[in-house]
């Protein structure tokens, strides 16, 4: 049996959608002041 990572959790279908649209508005927020998205690589 797969077990999450204790203090993690799955993000559900019905839960995603919110949660697109709160880092859509997020994204948007943060544009309109001047940041922009980075992406780091993973440690290890």
């Amino acid at each position: 049996m797969i077990h999450a990572i204790r203090g993690t959790y799955d993000i559900l279908p019905g839960d995603v959608e919110i949660w697109h649209a709160v880092e859509k508005r997020l994204r948007e927020t943060f544009h309109a002041y001047g940041f922009g998205e980075i992406r780091l690589p993973k440690a290890g």
